[in-house]
Protein backbone atom coordinates (compact mmCIF):
# COMPACT_ATOMS: atom_id res chain seq x y z
CA UNK A 1 0.00 0.00 0.00
CA UNK A 2 1.11 3.58 0.27
CA UNK A 3 1.01 6.85 2.14
CA UNK A 4 -2.42 8.47 2.27
CA UNK A 5 -2.77 11.99 3.61
CA UNK A 6 -5.87 13.95 4.56
CA UNK A 7 -5.58 17.59 3.50
CA UNK A 8 -7.25 19.71 6.18
CA UNK A 9 -7.15 23.09 4.45
CA UNK A 10 -9.49 23.72 1.52
CA UNK A 11 -7.18 26.42 0.17
CA UNK A 12 -4.18 24.06 0.25
CA UNK A 13 -6.17 21.32 -1.48
CA UNK A 14 -7.25 23.80 -4.15
CA UNK A 15 -3.64 24.85 -4.75
CA UNK A 16 -2.58 21.21 -5.03
CA UNK A 17 -5.24 20.49 -7.65
CA UNK A 18 -4.42 23.65 -9.60
CA UNK A 19 -0.76 22.60 -9.70
CA UNK A 20 -1.61 19.44 -11.66
CA UNK A 21 -1.54 20.60 -15.27
CA UNK A 22 -0.36 17.49 -17.18
CA UNK A 23 -0.14 13.72 -16.79
CA UNK A 24 -2.48 11.31 -15.01
CA UNK A 25 -4.70 12.04 -12.03
CA UNK A 26 -6.72 9.26 -10.45
CA UNK A 27 -9.74 10.57 -8.55
CA UNK A 28 -12.68 9.18 -6.61
CA UNK A 29 -15.53 10.52 -4.52
CA UNK A 30 -17.44 9.09 -1.58
CA UNK A 31 -21.06 10.17 -1.31
CA UNK A 32 -24.17 9.98 0.83
CA UNK A 33 -25.62 7.18 -1.28
CA UNK A 34 -26.29 5.96 -4.78
CA UNK A 35 -28.25 8.91 -6.18
CA UNK A 36 -27.11 12.56 -6.36
CA UNK A 37 -30.77 13.65 -6.47
CA UNK A 38 -31.90 12.10 -3.18
CA UNK A 39 -33.43 14.65 -0.79
CA UNK A 40 -34.06 12.29 2.13
CA UNK A 41 -30.85 10.42 2.93
CA UNK A 42 -30.98 8.64 6.33
CA UNK A 43 -28.32 9.76 8.81
CA UNK A 44 -27.25 7.10 11.29
CA UNK A 45 -25.90 8.20 14.67
CA UNK A 46 -23.59 5.26 15.20
CA UNK A 47 -22.84 1.71 14.09
CA UNK A 48 -23.42 -0.68 16.95
CA UNK A 49 -21.40 -3.84 17.43
CA UNK A 50 -18.93 -3.05 14.64
CA UNK A 51 -16.85 -6.28 14.99
CA UNK A 52 -19.97 -8.43 14.70
CA UNK A 53 -21.18 -6.58 11.59
CA UNK A 54 -17.80 -6.92 9.85
CA UNK A 55 -17.61 -10.62 10.73
CA UNK A 56 -21.08 -11.23 9.26
CA UNK A 57 -20.23 -9.29 6.12
CA UNK A 58 -17.01 -11.24 5.59
CA UNK A 59 -18.97 -14.47 5.92
CA UNK A 60 -21.60 -13.10 3.50
CA UNK A 61 -24.28 -13.62 6.15
CA UNK A 62 -25.30 -9.98 6.55
CA UNK A 63 -29.06 -9.31 6.73
CA UNK A 64 -31.00 -7.79 3.86
CA UNK A 65 -30.75 -4.03 3.23
CA UNK A 66 -34.07 -3.35 4.94
CA UNK A 67 -32.60 -4.64 8.20
CA UNK A 68 -29.25 -2.81 8.13
CA UNK A 69 -30.26 0.31 10.03
CA UNK A 70 -32.57 -1.38 12.53
CA UNK A 71 -30.03 -4.02 13.40
CA UNK A 72 -26.70 -2.24 13.35
CA UNK A 73 -27.35 1.49 13.66
CA UNK A 74 -29.52 4.06 15.40
CA UNK A 75 -31.56 6.21 13.06
CA UNK A 76 -30.94 9.93 13.43
CA UNK A 77 -32.30 12.40 10.88
CA UNK A 78 -32.12 12.95 7.12
CA UNK A 79 -29.98 15.04 4.77
CA UNK A 80 -29.79 15.95 1.11
CA UNK A 81 -27.48 14.01 -1.16
CA UNK A 82 -23.94 15.36 -1.02
CA UNK A 83 -20.34 14.54 -1.84
CA UNK A 84 -18.74 13.57 1.47
CA UNK A 85 -15.08 13.17 0.54
CA UNK A 86 -12.82 13.49 -2.49
CA UNK A 87 -9.56 11.71 -3.16
CA UNK A 88 -6.87 11.97 -5.82
CA UNK A 89 -3.46 10.60 -6.70
CA UNK A 90 -0.89 11.45 -9.36
CA UNK A 91 1.71 8.84 -8.47
CA UNK A 92 1.57 5.27 -7.22
CA UNK A 93 1.89 4.84 -3.47
CA UNK A 94 0.68 8.31 -2.52
CA UNK A 95 -2.88 9.57 -2.26
CA UNK A 96 -4.68 12.63 -0.90
CA UNK A 97 -8.12 13.04 0.58
CA UNK A 98 -10.37 15.86 1.75
CA UNK A 99 -13.54 15.54 3.80
CA UNK A 100 -16.11 18.02 2.46
CA UNK A 101 -19.14 17.29 4.60
CA UNK A 102 -19.53 14.78 7.44
CA UNK A 103 -22.05 14.14 10.19
CA UNK A 104 -19.52 13.25 12.92
CA UNK A 105 -17.89 15.84 15.17
CA UNK A 106 -14.69 17.00 13.48
CA UNK A 107 -12.40 19.82 14.65
CA UNK A 108 -11.38 20.30 11.01
CA UNK A 109 -14.92 20.44 9.59
CA UNK A 110 -15.22 22.69 6.55
CA UNK A 111 -17.47 25.70 6.26
CA UNK A 112 -19.52 26.54 3.18
CA UNK A 113 -16.77 28.92 2.11
CA UNK A 114 -14.19 26.12 2.39
CA UNK A 115 -16.34 23.87 0.22
CA UNK A 116 -16.78 26.59 -2.41
CA UNK A 117 -13.00 27.13 -2.58
CA UNK A 118 -12.28 23.44 -3.02
CA UNK A 119 -15.19 22.74 -5.36
CA UNK A 120 -14.10 25.50 -7.74
CA UNK A 121 -10.59 24.02 -7.97
CA UNK A 122 -11.91 20.48 -8.36
CA UNK A 123 -14.21 21.60 -11.17
CA UNK A 124 -11.27 23.29 -12.91
CA UNK A 125 -9.36 20.03 -12.65
CA UNK A 126 -12.27 18.01 -14.09
CA UNK A 127 -12.36 20.34 -17.10
CA UNK A 128 -8.58 20.45 -17.65
CA UNK A 129 -8.05 18.53 -20.88
CA UNK A 130 -4.27 18.35 -20.42
CA UNK A 131 -4.77 16.08 -17.40
CA UNK A 132 -6.01 12.55 -17.99
CA UNK A 133 -8.53 11.64 -15.30
CA UNK A 134 -8.53 7.97 -14.27
CA UNK A 135 -11.81 7.02 -12.62
CA UNK A 136 -13.13 3.63 -11.57
CA UNK A 137 -16.73 3.21 -12.77
CA UNK A 138 -16.77 6.69 -14.29
CA UNK A 139 -20.52 6.59 -15.03
CA UNK A 140 -21.36 6.71 -11.30
CA UNK A 141 -18.94 9.54 -10.60
CA UNK A 142 -20.06 11.50 -13.65
CA UNK A 143 -23.67 11.52 -12.46
CA UNK A 144 -22.51 13.29 -9.29
CA UNK A 145 -20.18 15.62 -11.21
CA UNK A 146 -23.05 16.70 -13.44
CA UNK A 147 -25.25 17.45 -10.43
CA UNK A 148 -22.72 19.23 -8.21
CA UNK A 149 -20.12 20.62 -10.62
CA UNK A 150 -22.26 21.05 -13.75
CA UNK A 151 -19.67 19.31 -15.90
CA UNK A 152 -18.58 15.83 -16.92
CA UNK A 153 -14.88 14.98 -16.54
CA UNK A 154 -12.96 15.86 -19.70
CA UNK A 155 -10.18 13.57 -20.96
CA UNK A 156 -11.30 10.64 -18.81
CA UNK A 157 -10.44 6.94 -18.77
CA UNK A 158 -12.57 4.38 -16.93
CA UNK A 159 -10.28 1.89 -15.22
CA UNK A 160 -13.11 -0.61 -14.76
CA UNK A 161 -13.83 -0.59 -18.50
CA UNK A 162 -10.16 -1.16 -19.16
CA UNK A 163 -10.11 -4.15 -16.84
CA UNK A 164 -13.16 -5.59 -18.61
CA UNK A 165 -11.33 -5.37 -21.93
CA UNK A 166 -8.41 -7.40 -20.61
CA UNK A 167 -10.47 -9.99 -18.70
CA UNK A 168 -14.25 -9.90 -18.99
CA UNK A 169 -14.63 -12.52 -16.25
CA UNK A 170 -12.58 -10.70 -13.63
CA UNK A 171 -14.17 -9.08 -10.57
CA UNK A 172 -14.89 -5.43 -11.39
CA UNK A 173 -14.97 -4.10 -7.82
CA UNK A 174 -11.93 -1.95 -7.06
CA UNK A 175 -11.12 -3.87 -3.87
CA UNK A 176 -10.94 -7.35 -5.47
CA UNK A 177 -9.28 -5.89 -8.59
CA UNK A 178 -6.66 -4.19 -6.46
CA UNK A 179 -5.97 -7.44 -4.65
CA UNK A 180 -5.54 -9.29 -7.93
CA UNK A 181 -3.46 -6.73 -9.82
CA UNK A 182 -1.54 -4.60 -7.32
CA UNK A 183 -0.67 -6.77 -4.32
CA UNK A 184 -2.35 -4.23 -2.03
CA UNK A 185 -4.56 -6.87 -0.44
CA UNK A 186 -8.33 -6.72 -0.01
CA UNK A 187 -8.18 -3.33 1.70
CA UNK A 188 -11.81 -2.33 1.12
CA UNK A 189 -13.66 -5.22 2.77
CA UNK A 190 -14.09 -3.71 6.24
CA UNK A 191 -15.18 -0.26 5.08
CA UNK A 192 -17.48 -1.80 2.46
CA UNK A 193 -19.22 -3.58 5.33
CA UNK A 194 -19.49 -0.36 7.33
CA UNK A 195 -20.91 1.58 4.38
CA UNK A 196 -23.57 -1.08 3.83
CA UNK A 197 -24.50 -0.78 7.50
CA UNK A 198 -25.40 2.88 6.92
CA UNK A 199 -26.99 2.44 3.48
CA UNK A 200 -23.85 3.61 1.65
CA UNK A 201 -23.94 7.02 3.36
CA UNK A 202 -20.25 7.79 3.83
CA UNK A 203 -21.18 10.83 5.89
CA UNK A 204 -21.77 8.30 8.68
CA UNK A 205 -18.63 6.18 8.16
CA UNK A 206 -15.84 7.20 10.60
CA UNK A 207 -13.50 9.78 9.06
CA UNK A 208 -10.36 7.77 9.84
CA UNK A 209 -11.77 4.90 7.80
CA UNK A 210 -12.66 7.18 4.88
CA UNK A 211 -9.12 8.59 4.66
CA UNK A 212 -7.45 5.20 4.32
CA UNK A 213 -10.21 3.77 2.11
CA UNK A 214 -10.22 6.70 -0.32
CA UNK A 215 -6.43 6.81 -0.47
CA UNK A 216 -6.32 3.12 -1.37
CA UNK A 217 -9.09 3.68 -3.93
CA UNK A 218 -7.26 6.28 -5.99
CA UNK A 219 -3.87 4.60 -5.59
CA UNK A 220 -5.24 1.24 -6.69
CA UNK A 221 -7.14 2.68 -9.67
CA UNK A 222 -3.98 4.45 -10.85
CA UNK A 223 -1.82 1.34 -10.50
CA UNK A 224 -4.30 -0.98 -12.20
CA UNK A 225 -4.97 1.36 -15.12
CA UNK A 226 -1.30 1.92 -15.84
CA UNK A 227 -0.61 -1.81 -15.60
CA UNK A 228 -3.42 -3.10 -17.81
CA UNK A 229 -3.11 -0.45 -20.54
CA UNK A 230 0.28 -1.95 -21.39
CA UNK A 231 -1.55 -5.12 -22.44
CA UNK A 232 -4.12 -3.44 -24.73
CA UNK A 233 -4.24 -4.33 -28.38
CA UNK A 234 -5.23 -1.67 -30.91
CA UNK A 235 -8.97 -2.35 -30.58
CA UNK A 236 -8.95 -2.40 -26.77
CA UNK A 237 -7.03 0.85 -26.64
CA UNK A 238 -9.45 2.50 -29.06
CA UNK A 239 -12.45 1.37 -27.00
CA UNK A 240 -11.10 2.46 -23.61
CA UNK A 241 -9.43 5.71 -24.66
CA UNK A 242 -11.61 6.91 -27.55
CA UNK A 243 -15.05 5.33 -27.81
CA UNK A 244 -16.18 4.65 -24.24
CA UNK A 245 -15.31 8.12 -22.86
CA UNK A 246 -17.72 9.59 -25.43
CA UNK A 247 -20.73 7.76 -23.96
CA UNK A 248 -19.96 8.10 -20.24
CA UNK A 249 -21.87 11.35 -19.85
CA UNK A 250 -24.95 10.04 -21.67
CA UNK A 251 -24.97 6.81 -19.67
CA UNK A 252 -24.73 8.83 -16.44
CA UNK A 253 -27.69 10.98 -17.49
CA UNK A 254 -29.69 7.87 -18.39
CA UNK A 255 -29.02 6.35 -14.96
CA UNK A 256 -30.40 9.46 -13.26
CA UNK A 257 -33.25 10.42 -15.60
CA UNK A 258 -34.04 7.15 -17.35
CA UNK A 259 -34.47 6.65 -21.08
CA UNK A 260 -37.45 6.52 -23.41
CA UNK A 261 -38.80 3.01 -23.92
CA UNK A 262 -40.91 1.37 -26.61
CA UNK A 263 -43.99 0.28 -24.62
CA UNK A 264 -45.38 -1.78 -27.48
CA UNK A 265 -42.16 -3.76 -27.78
CA UNK A 266 -42.02 -4.18 -24.00
CA UNK A 267 -45.57 -5.61 -23.91
CA UNK A 268 -44.76 -7.96 -26.78
CA UNK A 269 -41.64 -9.17 -24.99
CA UNK A 270 -43.56 -9.66 -21.73
CA UNK A 271 -46.14 -11.79 -23.56
CA UNK A 272 -43.39 -13.84 -25.21
CA UNK A 273 -41.65 -14.56 -21.90
CA UNK A 274 -44.92 -15.64 -20.24
CA UNK A 275 -45.63 -18.08 -23.09
CA UNK A 276 -42.17 -19.56 -22.90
Amino acid sequence: RGKYIRILSAAKAARMLDSVTTGDLSTDIETTGLSPYDTCVPVWRDITDRPKWIALAKQEKAPKRTAYGRTFANFGTTMNADIVAVGWATEAGKGYCVVRNHTHKDPHAWTRKDRRIFDAAYRRMLRRRTVRKIIWNAVFETAWFLKFYKTPPLNVVDGMAGLAMTDENSLKGLGPAGQAHTGMGYWSQEVDALSKAVDHNFACVPIKDINKYLGCDVDSALRISRKIEKTFNKHSSRFVNKWYPRVIEELARMECAGAAADKKAARRFATYTRVK
